[in-house]
Order: structure tokens, then sequence, then C-alpha cells
């Protein structure tokens, strides 16, 4: 295997305090040279150096090269935690056991990705480092952004032997409340400054997905991918899939749904599939979660600049994060996401990286 030079991150960009709380850069390693950059701040994975097939070492995440240009509102998800509720929730209103909550408006009439200060704007405790574990932690205070329950949730990073960038995320509260986090690295297998995603492919383990309005809010059904641009059950191009004509690409400028994984079991499975065939690099994802939202980019539109100088054009990375159904709490027949007192919430994520 080749291991080219490593293009670390400077450690001095991001070392400073936001809200009086000291942030870094943190970096693990594996035993085959993989390499993976964090920051505390918002939990952001900000590189990931994997091998192509010819043992090439390349950065698979696009993502800002200094603290400044993560604080600012264009790169506000970018490799972030998201809570308290990722995705939207319909105009931030819910009922829970008969009592109204409204959470926080920022996108358009709705609530998305936890609010104006989501856990990607927070500056996250370091409980522990090693060359290949990074564990934080926060604590988010009842009422924050409108949600119910005081909120502690731990996050675990492992960059294993396996070649795996494994994450867990465990919360528990005090009172009643809904919880539905995931990661939001933004990926690009042929390389961060790739320009588009013309030579990746797809497969999902999932047979349904979810509709959304106008808004990108769910309509309430949940559909067949047979016969849609969303049937991804064999390999297939984005390329040939992307510009489908379908009344659902229209809405959300392209892939921005939530797929439906087959087994509603909360068992760790495989999800997806990715396969870029210039470099032959893949990443399968493997999580509890009972759906994987996928995105394809369609909202980046060259007005950030990223590592190494690089201009993000639309569609020029993928993101894809576990979690569970958008609006949950407005939808009866959406699996419920709802944590209790004497419960605990378990996300499990894993992203394992081959060529071939």
């Amino acid at each position: 295997m080749i291991q080219d030079e490593i293009n670390y991150l400077k450690r001095e960009e991001f070392r400073t305090k936001i809200d009086g709380l000291d942030v870094d850069l943190f970096v693990l390693e594996n035993n085959n040279g993989y390499v993976a950059e964090f920051t505390n701040y918002g939990g952001r994975l900000l590189s990931l150096w994997v091998p192509d097939k010819d043992g090439a070492f390349e950065d698979i995440i696009l993502g800002p090269s200094c603290i400044q240009d993560a604080q600012k509102n264009g790169f506000q998800y970018f490799g972030a935690i998201i809570g308290r509720y990722c995705n939207r929730i319909k105009r931030g209103k819910f009922t829970l056991n008969g009592i109204p909550f409204e959470l926080s408006i920022n996108d358009k009439k709705n609530h998305l990705h936890g609010g104006k200060k989501g856990f990607n704007n927070v500056v996250w405790t370091v409980d522990y480092k090693d060359k290949q574990n990074l564990r934080l932690s926060h604590v988010s205070k009842e009422g924050e952004e409108g949600y119910p329950g005081r909120l502690e949730v731990k996050a675990n990073f492992s960059l294993t032997d396996k070649n795996e960038l494994q994450i867990q995320f465990r919360a528990s509260t005090n009172t009643s409340t809904i919880v539905n986090l995931t990661y939001h690295p933004f990926f690009n297998l042929k390389g961060c400054e790739s320009e588009d995603l013309n030579s990746h492919f797809i497969q999902t383990n999932a047979s349904r997905y979810i509709p959304i309005d106008n808004e990108s809010i769910p309509i309430g059904s949940i559909d067949s991918v047979k016969g849609t641009p969303f049937d991804f059950g064999q390999l297939s191009s984005l390329k040939d899939r992307i510009d489908m004509r379908h009344t659902q690409m229209k809405r959300g400028n392209g892939f921005d749904h939530s797929l439906v994984l087959d087994g509603l079991d909360y068992k760790y499975k495989k999800a997806l599939t990715v396969f870029e065939s210039h470099t032959g690099r893949i990443m399968e994802i493997f999580t509890n979660q009972p759906a994987i939202q996928f995105y394809s980019g369609n909202f980046l539109n060259g007005t950030i600049k990223g590592k190494r100088q690089s201009i993000y054009k639309k569609r020029s990375a993928l993101c894809v994060e576990p979690q569970g159904y958008p609006d949950a709490p407005n939808h009866h027949n959406f699996p419920s996401t709802v944590l209790n007192p004497e419960e605990e919430y378990c996300s499990m994520i894993t992203y394992k990286f081959s060529a071939s």
C-alpha cells in the first residue's frame, strides 16, 4: 500500500475559544495509514484520508480549512453532529404527552437540524482521546431551541484497523422528549477537490422512501421505490438518476429524501454502498437506524471555498445520514422518536472503506 504524503490540516487554524470554551483539532490514525481529523466544534469530521485501488491516499471529505470558515453559514452542517432533531419538523410544532411544543424556526417556516443553534454549533467536551478513538459529550439544557427535557449526549468516534469509521451516539433525558441524531459528512470518493459525482454508483437496502412536499416536509406516506429514481436495489449510476423527470426530484432539487431501510427492527445492518469507478473506492454504511437521508449536494452553488482553495459547486458531494424519520412526531404512522427518562437513545453509524 502506497501512502502518499498526508496533507494534514494546520492545528493552529482550529485552536481557539468559542463561547469561552476550548476548541482544537484532533487526529485519529489506524495502523493501515488511514487518517481522520476532527474538531470538537460541532464534533466535525474535517478530513478522511483513504486509499484508492492503487494504494494512493486522498481526502474524501469536503469541508473548511479553518475554524472561522467552519462558523460560516455555508459550512454550518459540513461534517457535524446534528441534533437534537435532524432533518425537518413542520412549522417547528409537535405535541408530546398532550403538551404542545414550539421549536425555533430556521428553515423558511420550519425547524431544521436542531434549530438556530443546534449541536453543530456548540463546543463539545472532550472526554477521551487516543490514537484511534475520540469521545465527546454535550449537555443540552431544558428548553434549548424549544425542546423539553435536559438531554445528555455522548459521541464516540473510532477509526478501526478494519478501515471503519465507527460512530456511536448515546443520549438520556430527565423528561420525555424527542431525539433524532445523525452525522453529516460531505463525501466525494474521487477526492475532495473533485467537482462532480458523475463517477459514483449507489446501491441501497431500501425498497421504500418518504415523499416530500415543496418545503421538503414529509407528506405522510411511505412509498415504494419501484419505478422511481430512488430504486437503487442494484448498483446504479448516480449520474443517470439525478436528473430523471419525477415530481419528487423536482421538489428536492435532486436527491434529498429519506430512504426507508428494509426490516424495521433497529438491528445493526448494512444500509447503503457507494462505489466510485475511477479510484475504485467503496464506502459501505451500516446502522441501527430505520432510515437514511440521501442528499446529492443540490444546494452547493459555488459560493463557498473549502480546503485547498476548492470551490464547492452544485452536486460536488453527497451525504448519507442514518437517522429516524423526519417530522416523525407529526405522523402517527412513522416510528416514534420519543425518548423517555427510563430509556437510553443509541444510534450506531459505521462507514467502512475498501477499494477494487
